[in-house]
């Protein structure tokens, strides 16, 4: 992952970051085992229930904005020494 910050007007700052498909897929993978232990399906134990099943009741947007919060969250640990990032979720937005 590669990142460059950027100094703007009024005290904010654009940060830029460029990851590769493999970077992206495990942030997906590791997306999936979180939110999988908090999925309840019959017949399963949490955590227990076959992927694709747990693929199926939760839908791709899902996986994928629970990688882009861990990814928002691996950057702000990257930066936290040059800026302020108390309330990440709340400050950064996606363009």
């Amino acid at each position: 992952m590669r990142t460059t910050t950027k100094k703007l007007e009024n005290a904010v700052t654009q940060i830029k970051v460029t990851f590769d498909k493999k970077e992206w897929a495990e942030a997906q993978d590791a997306a999936l085992k979180r939110l999988a232990t908090r999925v309840k399906l019959d017949g399963f134990r949490p955590g227990k229930a076959p992927v694709a099943m747990i693929k199926a009741r939760l839908g791709k947007q899902a996986i994928y904005d629970e990688a882009t919060d861990q990814i928002t969250k691996k950057i702000c640990w990257y930066h936290e020494k040059s800026w302020s990032c108390s309330n990440c979720s709340t400050n950064i937005k996606y363009w």
